[in-house]
């Protein structure tokens, strides 16, 4: 956020919500510390083509029993089955590209984000020893699509948080057989 402050530039202020919001839903939510968000990517030299919306690192045993390097995609649309195809698109764009994508996780790229001391741990990660668990890609994906109108206006914020909730549920379980097609 005070990247996006500080560029004073929101052109794409959808586009820097997803990105924001991948960002909280991977640190906050699955404590997968950030390498590099978009804004970051977007900034630094030799960082121009990449594809990710951001790289996140998900520690062993949060999910499974290996470390993975996470690469976010992150989209804004009208409807929840444009969002899926979007980012299912996007997913499918950097897998094809994962060999430049990792090319990111460079130390001197990392040097410049972030102190030494982070960058040899962030590397021993990475890259693990033969002792180690390996580490494996997965990839990131966030959301947001317009929830059709929920009728009457006299809900009160909790009934309201309620019956949204609800509605989200509703059109989660009536694209899941697309989703899994789709992946």
């Amino acid at each position: 956020i005070d990247e996006l402050v500080k560029r004073g530039n929101l052109e794409n202020s959808k586009l820097a919500f997803a990105d924001i919001m991948l960002y909280s839903f991977l640190e906050c939510s699955l404590n997968a510390p950030k390498i590099m968000s978009s804004f970051e990517l977007n900034l630094k030299p030799g960082t121009r083509d990449h594809k990710s919306r951001g790289i996140f690192l998900l520690p062993k045993g949060t999910i499974g029993p290996t470390n993975q390097i996470v690469f976010g995609t992150s989209e804004v649309k009208e409807s929840l089955k444009e969002a899926i195809d979007s980012v299912i698109y996007q997913a499918k764009i950097i897998k094809e590209n994962l060999h430049d994508e990792r090319k990111l996780i460079d130390q001197n790229i990392l040097s410049w984000i972030m102190p030494l001391d982070n960058v040899k741990y962030l590397k021993s990660v990475i890259i693990p020893s033969e002792n180690e668990t390996k580490v494996e890609d997965s990839f990131g994906i966030f959301i947001s699509y317009k929830a059709d109108k929920i009728e009457n206006n006299e809900l009160s914020n909790d009934k309201y948080l309620i019956e949204i909730e609800k509605k989200m549920n509703d059109d989660i379980l009536s694209v899941y057989s697309y989703i899994q097609e789709k992946i």
